[in-house]
């Protein structure tokens, strides 16, 4: 079965990774041995190790296939492979919940080691201002990934995200700054190849807005 090949290969990527190098180079060289594996395979494989990552300290002392299955069903969103997942390893779970709020709900309640804070353990470290409940609420929420487009671009880059048929959403607030799903292969764009956008958190072309207009120069975002 094809999920199941996925998640093996998820699976002894998580148990052969030994933190020496950044996660994203040991998964490109090994996706590099991989050659029979297409970019669907890649794509959700590379989520389940990332899924994993995410929120695997939440749950205990359970297995590392087990806490893979658990962090799919958490944060992925009804893929062939969380079905996959929960008819093998939770087949307990409801099959009508809806929402990481619910699966938080469900977990919390027949799962005695499930605990969010443990994700971030760092509470007592964090300014008064930010609220640790949120902070793991957002730690399971896949951002969208803004881009600031060059100001003669803009149309352009629209276009080609219309034709490649994209959603998008904008920020009235800030000026050429649009966002894409996480999974959007913006790189690929023979917009972002020209240089016309640049892939920028919106927070930091906030900052931009607080600057004068008349700057000159080239500025390093850091």
């Amino acid at each position: 079965m094809r999920e199941q090949t996925q998640f093996n290969h998820a699976l002894s990527l998580l148990e052969g990774f030994d933190f020496s190098v950044p996660f994203h180079h040991y998964i490109k060289g090994y996706f590099r041995q991989q050659k029979q594996l297409g970019s669907r395979d890649r794509r959700t494989i590379s989520g389940l190790c990332y899924y994993y990552f995410r929120s695997a300290k939440a749950f205990g002392a359970f297995s590392l296939e087990k806490k893979m299955a658990l962090s799919s069903f958490l944060l992925d969103d009804e893929s062939a492979m969380q079905k996959f997942l929960c008819n093998k390893y939770l087949s307990a779970v409801p099959a009508d919940l809806k929402g990481t709020n619910e699966k938080i709900n469900f977990l919390s309640a027949h799962d005695p080691d499930f605990s969010l804070s443990t994700i971030f353990p760092f509470a007592h470290e964090l300014s008064d201002g930010v609220n640790h409940d949120s902070l793991m609420h957002a730690y399971l929420t896949q951002p969208d990934v803004w881009i600031r487009i060059r100001n003669k671009y803009v149309q352009q880059v629209i276009h080609e995200s219309e034709a490649a048929g994209l959603k998008r959403r904008g920020a009235s607030e800030t000026k050429n700054a649009l966002a894409y799903p996480s999974a959007t292969g913006l790189t690929a764009f023979t917009s972002f190849k020209k240089g016309w956008f640049e892939i920028q958190d919106l927070s930091s072309q906030q900052t931009l807005s607080l600057l004068p207009e008349n700057l000159s120069g080239l500025w390093w975002d850091c």
